[in-house]
């Protein structure tokens, strides 16, 4: 997606609709015979699954020129997948551990999925620009991790974009060389920030 179209979609951005539906609505077919229990049902009522998000980190990456050297996206907690169309000018791998959803098809976008667990993968997170928005931190009891262990395995990454927990993200940011936070969010006391970091320093000197 080159950045005149995600800066326009931005700036449409509202909250209250997707951005991205449109640009997929007539490839959703693939889900039209799939019983409501055996997997969610993508797009119910235009469901928006932080594209927000997505269009930041895009946005950042054409900007920095990021592009220029990192040809693969790694996407780790990526549900469905619908985000690689943002990123139609990547390789684009997304991860997500769960058994119920059917990763979605474009059909013409340079695309694999990966039903993993991480940090237990099966793909190196070198030479990749690395995304995780509200997935990995989260869940760490119900998977049995702990924050050492994700973030022993998110260093391999040279560039991180995460959307985590305070814990996880006080950790990441102590290994990195460069940081900077995207945007900015809080609730309940928590912060939610969207995060950018490159160059794990600490890791690379092991």
């Amino acid at each position: 997606m080159d950045i005149r179209t995600i800066k326009r979609l931005l700036k449409d951005f509202s909250g209250d609709h997707s951005l991205i539906y449109p640009m997929v609505k007539d490839r959703l077919y693939m889900y039209e015979n799939i019983p409501r229990w055996n997997s969610p049902i993508p797009f119910a009522k235009r469901f928006l699954f932080f594209e927000h998000y997505y269009l930041l980190i895009a946005k950042h990456i054409k900007e920095n020129k990021l592009n220029k050297k990192y040809k693969q996206i790694i996407d780790i907690g990526c549900e469905f997948g619908f985000q690689q169309v943002i990123f139609d000018d990547f390789k684009y791998i997304g991860i997500d551990k769960t058994t119920r959803l059917l990763f979605f098809d474009a059909g013409d976008n340079d695309a694999t999925f990966l039903r993993e667990t991480f940090p237990d993968i099966s793909v190196s997170l070198k030479d990749s620009i690395v995304i995780s928005t509200m997935s990995l931190g989260y869940y760490n009891n119900y998977d049995d991790i702990t924050d050492e262990t994700l973030s022993e395995k998110l260093l391999e990454a040279e560039v991180l974009y995460i959307k985590t927990t305070d814990s996880l993200r006080e950790m990441l940011l102590g290994s990195y060389d460069q940081s900077e936070r995207i945007e900015a969010q809080a609730a309940s006391g928590k912060s939610y920030d969207l995060w950018y970091m490159k160059d794990p320093s600490a890791a690379l000197s092991i």
